[in-house]
């Protein structure tokens, strides 16, 4: 596939031994022809020590990707191979960084209107399903949101350490992105991106924000006085591998 992807939001897993994150995006492909959800993945192996923002730096081999997250910014892809589920599978040469694109506008304007990728038979399950969404105008006590008399439970225990968003900012917000997903018999909607108002000011966060470090000065204090953790474990192994 060729086109632009404009990204909605990212979903990261954390585990102790490897990282993914796998970015929900509209794609519009080149000729004209009808928009598209698609999801991409990227990976990376860790030891249990490399935690909350660190991991990011694990994935600096997909710089284009990364750029997009953090600075939120639209991509160009050629010729990218996509799977029949959906899914690109990302090559970072085949990409470039594009304009700016607000995740919000795009969910706004376009997540509606966006042709679903067909889900073959034998992949019908609950556990697969990760739906993208746009909610907003609705009211929450932080742990459901209330959509007019509707409450849906809200999964705070899948937001990531490696970003900003936090359930004091999903509790303040009023405009969400997320996924719906069916687990332990209910729905729930988790928050891949949020806007909302804290003191007066609106503010909006994203899960891939930190995707080039952390833009929060407390985090980045810390970050910095504990050193790059990954270089120092590649530059051990890299002296054990030596031996």
């Amino acid at each position: 596939m060729s086109g632009r992807l404009l990204i909605l939001g990212a979903d990261v897993h954390e585990h102790a031994t490897v990282v993914r994150v796998q970015i929900h995006a509209v794609l519009e492909p080149a000729g004209g022809a009808p928009a598209r959800l698609v999801r991409t993945s990227i990976a990376a192996a860790k030891v249990d020590t490399i935690v909350g923002p660190t991991v990011w730096k694990l994935l600096r081999d997909q710089p284009v990707l990364l750029s997009a997250l953090a600075q939120h910014r639209s991509v160009e892809i050629t010729d990218m191979p996509l799977l029949p589920g959906g899914d690109l599978v990302w090559e970072n040469h085949r990409a470039r960084a594009g304009e700016d694109a607000d995740p919000f506008a795009t969910a706004r304007l376009q997540l509606a209107a966006a042709t679903p990728p067909a889900v073959t038979p034998l992949d019908r399950h609950p556990v697969r399903i990760a739906e993208p969404v746009f909610v907003e105008g609705y009211k929450t006590d932080g742990q459901t949101i209330d959509l007019g008399g509707s409450k849906l439970a809200l999964d705070l225990d899948r937001l990531p350490s490696a970003g900003p968003l936090t359930p004091a900012l999903v509790k303040a917000s009023t405009a969400c992105i997320g996924l719906v997903r069916w687990d332990g018999g209910q729905w729930s909607l988790q928050p891949l991106a949020v806007q909302a108002s804290v003191k007066k000011q609106p503010v909006a966060a994203h899960n891939g924000d930190w995707a080039l470090g952390p833009t929060d000065p407390k985090v980045a204090k810390a970050e910095s006085k504990n050193g790059d953790v990954v270089a120092v474990l590649r530059e051990r192994a890299g002296r054990l591998l030596r031996k």
